[in-house]
């Protein structure tokens, strides 16, 4: 099911609607949705457990939903598995032949995805010289260090030049080199081939550097789908403590579900952006409030998430 570039631009690469996926009893993805965009790298997001490897491997048509309906280029990926032909997947486990050589394993799978010979010859090259694999093509995969087994198998995701690649875990067991440089090769191959990637990972400063997107999951529930700088425009912080209740309480309305009230005469707020920055000084001029404390602060993309995470802690408790 090879698809032309312009069909492709033109749609959501992945879409996921009302998602749940139950192994026995445990529900591993709980009424899950949000789309992959075209062009772009999307992380996924969450703590182990969390739902990320599922989702992945629906989105490769390994597993079915067990409620809901996966999309990759508008089709069911479980009912036609020749959408793969656009999908390139490196998984946590290699899948690797140990006693064949990397090139050998790479022509294998190559040959099974594009039958084609001499297009492999070329796509193989294309990959070793992307990923710096000359010297270990003639090797054994079982004799290869831990860091030269993922980058093959990051590579091999690579051949064909697919539309999506769906990367699981991808920087593990890579040294701090080589993650600088397999993160610049995934914005430099989206960049090229107008192509989609989504991975995943648990590593926030990752996120920082690569994703366009993010979407984070907590024991198979969305708390956040949308844009890295919408997320990193969740990271300022404010504290005011006045002597003027009146203005503390009106603050707190003001701010809704973004102020926690520590007492009458202080509160904590978890500003959106700097309009909200601007929104409140104004009200603190314009009212004249008596400010004893004022604290504005940027905080962390972990503190950020770390406040995703236990607002769908709290929305579970309830």
């Amino acid at each position: 099911m090879k698809m032309k570039d312009t069909a492709l631009e033109e749609m959501n690469v992945v879409k996921f609607d009302n998602v749940t996926k139950r192994f026995g009893r445990a529900v591993v993805l709980d009424s899950v949705s949000f789309v992959v965009k075209t062009g772009t790298i999307h992380a996924l997001l969450g703590h182990n457990g969390a739902g990320k490897t599922t989702s992945l491997r629906m989105i490769v048509g390994v597993l079915r939903p067990t409620a809901g309906r996966v999309e990759v280029f508008d089709v069911d990926p479980y009912r036609n598995p020749e959408v793969r032909m656009n999908i390139g997947y490196a998984g946590e486990s290699a899948g690797f032949y140990g006693g064949l050589t990397v090139y050998d394993n790479l022509l294998r799978f190559c040959e099974l995805k594009l039958e084609n010979s001499s297009l492999c010859r070329d796509e193989i090259g294309y990959v070793a010289d992307v990923f710096d694999l000359h010297e270990i093509l003639d090797k054994k995969v079982n004799k290869l260090s831990a860091g030269n087994r993922q980058r093959a198998v990051i590579a091999r995701a690579f051949i064909g030049k697919p539309k999506l690649v769906i990367l699981d875990e991808p920087l593990n067991s890579l040294d701090p080199v080589w993650r600088t440089d397999v993160k610049k090769l995934m914005r430099d191959y989206v960049n090229r081939y107008n192509a989609t990637i989504l991975y995943s990972t648990h590593v926030l400063s990752d996120v920082e550097e690569t994703a366009d997107y993010v979407t984070i999951l907590r024991k198979g529930k969305i708390v956040y789908h949308g844009t890295l700088s919408d997320l990193s425009s969740n990271a300022i912080t404010a504290r005011i403590v006045s002597r003027d209740s009146h203005s503390i309480e009106h603050i707190s309305r003001l701010f809704l579900e973004n102020a926690e009230k520590v007492s009458e005469n202080s509160i904590h707020l978890s500003l959106r952006n700097m309009n909200d920055v601007r929104k409140l000084l104004s009200y603190l001029v314009d009212h004249q409030v008596d400010i004893e404390t004022l604290e504005i602060k940027k905080v962390s993309l972990e503190d950020v998430y770390l406040k995703y995470y236990r607002e769908g802690e709290n929305r579970e408790a309830r």
